[in-house]
C-alpha cells in the first residue's frame, strides 16, 4: 500500500535528499525557483542549486510560465505527471491556460530494458515470457510511466497484449509522494492562494489513485466487471481478460485491431458511420452512469477504439468512476430544479455534492445560482448542455469555498471528454438528448411501489436501531451525572406548557409509529401481490394505505395546531 510517511520536515527532507535536490533543480531549472522562496524551503537544502538559477532561467525566457511548469512535471516523471493530472481535474480552481497545458502532459517514456521486464514477468507467474507464450514481442506497443505494453501471441493461438509494470516503480512514487506531501504542507502555510486549493488533500487523492494503478489487479477486475455488465449490449464491447496470466505487475487481455475515433476521416474511408459511432459513445456513457453504476472514467482517444459495425470498444480500465442510486436521484433533482428555476431547492442538492471548510454564506449562495438559472430560463430538460451546466456550476460553487467531491468531478470530466468526441464526430450532438430518457425513468422510478416499501422498511429498521440506542446512551449520562461529569441547571416557573410540549410530542411520535407499521404492512403486501386484488394491488394493502394516510393527516393536523398555539 502506497504511503507517505507524516514524519517531521527535517527528517522527511534528509531520508530522500538527493531526490528532493533533483526535484528541487529541475523546478529551478525550468525558470519556477521563486516558487522555492514562497514555499520558504530550508536554505541549507537550495543553496548549491540555486547559483544556477540565471543560467537555467534564462535559457526559457520564451515560453510562458505554465508551459514551463508543464516541462518540468514532464521531467520529473511519473508521480507528478500523475499529479497535474489531478490538478487537471481540479482545473476551476486553477488559471485555465494551467489547465490547458497539463491536459498536454503525456505519460510516454523511453521503454523499459526488456530483461528487467522478463525477470518480473518470471517473479509473478513463475515462467519467462518465451515459456508462457508462443511469440513475445520485444519491442513495446507502448510505453507509459509505470507500465509498457506488449503483443504476444497464446500457445493456443489467440492474439493479446500484455501489461508489465517497471521495476521498482512503487518504492520511487512512493519517495516523490512523501516529498510532495511536505511540499503541499509548505505551500498550504506559506501561500494564501493555495489554501483554497488545498494541495494536501490534493496529494493524498492522488496517492489512492495511484495506489489502485499499480495494482493491476484491481484493473483486471474493472475489466471483468466491464464486460459482463455490457455482454448484452451490441454497441459496447470490452476485451477478454485472461485471468490466469493477470497479476499485481502483469495484466493480459485479448489485442483489439480498431480505429481511433479522433481519427474521423479514416472511419469514413473505411465505411463507417460516424454519426451511429457518436450516438452509441454517447448511449454508452449513459447507460453506465445511469443504469450499471459505473463507468469508464478515462475515455481519451487512446482508450477507445471503434470496430465493425460502428461498436465502441473501451481499454485501460484503470480509472472507474462509481456512481450510487442515492446519487443518480441528486443529479436528476440538479436537472428539475435547473429547469424549474428553484435555486433554494438546487442548493439543497449542491450541497449534497460538495465538501467545505466553512459553512458557506447560504444567502449570497443562493442568489448567485438564482443569476446562474437566468440563463437556462424558458429551456427544456432536453435542450440543457450538461457539460456547460457542471463547469459554470463548479466555478460558481469554488467563489463560495465549496469542492466538489473527487468521484463527482471525475463524472463531469468524463462527460466533458465524451462529449468532445461526439462533436468531433457529430457537431450537432446533443448529450442531454441522450440523458434526459434515463433522467426521466429514475424520476418515475422513485414512485415505485418496492422501492417505496423498500425506502419504508429501511427507515423502519433505522427508527428501530435508534430505539434499541437510547438506553444505551441513557445509561451513559446516567454515568456521566453520577461521575459528577455533567450538571444541569433547572428553574421551575410553570411545569404546565411544558408538560403539554412533551404529551403533544409524544402523541405525535405514537402516531408516526403506527403510520409507519401499518405502511410498512401494506408494502409488504403489495410485493406479496396475494389475497383478493383490485388493480393489482391487494385490498388489504389498499386499506392499509387508506388508514395510513388518515393517520399522517392526523399528523399534520396536529403540527399545525401546536404552532398556531405557540
Amino acid at each position: 500500500m502506497l504511503k507517505f510517511s507524516k514524519i517531521a520536515a527535517i527528517g522527511r527532507t534528509y531520508r530522500h535528499i538527493n531526490r528532493y535536490r533533483e526535484i528541487l533543480g529541475l523546478l529551478i531549472k525550468h525558470g519556477l525557483g521563486d516558487v522555492l522562496d514562497m514555499l520558504k524551503v530550508e536554505p541549507h537544502i537550495v543553496a548549491g542549486i540555486k547559483v544556477l538559477r540565471k543560467d537555467y532561467e534564462s535559457s526559457e525566457e520564451r515560453l510562458t510560465r505554465p508551459e514551463r511548469t508543464r516541462l518540468a512535471f514532464e521531467e520529473l516523471g511519473t508521480t507528478f505527471i500523475k499529479f497535474a493530472q489531478v490538478i487537471s481535474s481540479h482545473k476551476d480552481l486553477l488559471p485555465e491556460e494551467y489547465g490547458r497545458e497539463f491536459e498536454k502532459l503525456q505519460d510516454n517514456v523511453p521503454p523499459e530494458d526488456f530483461d528487467q521486464l522478463r525477470e518480473i514477468i518470471y517473479e509473478e507467474v513463475g515462467a519467462y515470457p518465451e515459456d508462457v507464450f508462443k511469440f513475445f514481442h520485444k519491442e513495446p506497443l507502448a510505453a507509459a510511466s509505470i507500465g509498457q505494453v506488449h503483443r504476444a501471441k497464446l500457445k493456443s493461438g489467440e492474439e493479446v497484449v500484455v501489461k508489465v509494470q517497471r521495476p521498482h516503480i512503487q518504492s520511487k512514487i512512493e519517495i516523490d509522494l512523501e516529498i510532495l506531501h511536505y511540499l503541499a504542507q509548505l505551500a498550504e502555510r506559506h501561500i494564501e492562494d493555495m489554501k483554497l486549493l488545498q494541495p494536501v488533500k490534493i496529494i493524498e487523492e492522488l496517492s489512492r489513485a495511484l495506489e489502485k494503478e499499480l495494482d493491476f489487479r484491481i484493473e483486471a477486475s474493472h475489466n471483468e466487471l466491464f464486460r459482463k455488465k455490457t455482454k448484452d449490449d451490441q454497441s459496447i464491447y470490452a476485451p477478454r481478460l485472461y485471468r490466469e496470466l493477470s497479476t499485481q505487475r502483469m495484466m493480459t487481455t485479448e489485442f483489439i485491431d480498431g480505429v481511433k475515433p479522433v481519427d474521423v476521416a479514416l472511419l469514413k474511408e473505411k465505411g463507417y458511420d460516424v454519426e451511429v459511432i457518436a450516438e452509441n459513445m454517447a448511449s454508452s456513457l449513459m447507460k453506465q452512469v445511469f443504469e450499471y453504476g459505473f463507468f469508464h472514467a478515462d475515455p481519451h482517444p487512446g482508450n477507445l477504439f471503434i470496430l465493425d459495425d460502428n461498436v465502441i470498444c473501451y481499454i485501460d480500465f484503470g480509472q472507474l468512476g462509481r456512481i450510487s442510486q442515492r446519487e443518480c436521484d441528486a443529479l436528476v433533482d440538479m436537472a428539475r430544479h435547473t429547469v424549474n428555476r428553484k435555486e433554494k431547492k438546487l442548493v439543497d442538492v449542491l450541497m449534497q455534492l460538495v465538501s467545505f471548510e466553512i459553512q458557506p454564506d447560504r444567502e449570497n449562495l443562493e442568489r448567485d445560482i438564482c443569476e446562474f438559472l437566468d440563463h437556462y430560463l424558458g429551456l427544456t430538460l432536453k435542450e440543457l448542455d450538461l457539460t456547460h451546466i457542471f463547469k459554470s456550476l463548479t466555478k460558481i460553487l469554488t467563489q463560495h469555498g465549496l469542492l466538489i467531491k473527487p468521484h463527482f468531478f471525475l463524472m463531469f470530466k468524463t462527460f466533458g471528454m465524451i462529449e468532445g468526441l461526439c462533436r468531433q464526430l457529430n457537431p450537432n450532438i446533443n448529450l442531454a438528448d441522450h440523458a434526459h430518457p434515463y433522467l426521466t425513468k429514475i424520476y418515475l422510478r422513485r414512485f415505485d411501489p418496492r422501492r417505496l416499501s423498500e425506502n419504508m422498511i429501511e427507515s423502519g429498521m433505522n427508527f428501530a436501531n435508534l430505539l434499541h440506542e437510547i438506553p444505551q446512551e441513557l445509561n451513559s449520562l446516567l454515568r456521566f451525572i453520577k461521575e459528577g461529569k455533567f450538571t444541569l441547571d433547572l428553574r421551575h416557573i410553570d411545569m404546565h406548557p411544558l408538560i403539554n410540549v412533551i404529551q403533544a410530542a409524544f402523541l405525535k411520535l405514537v402516531l408516526a409509529l403506527i403510520f409507519s407499521a401499518v405502511f410498512g404492512g401494506s408494502c409488504l403486501l403489495v410485493l406479496a401481490g396475494k389475497g383478493p386484488l383490485l388493480f393489482g394491488v391487494s385490498v388489504l394493502a389498499w386499506l392499509g394505505f387508506l388508514s395510513s394516510g388518515v393517520i399522517l393527516t392526523l399528523i399534520a393536523y396536529l403540527i399545525v395546531m401546536s404552532k398556531r398555539d405557540r
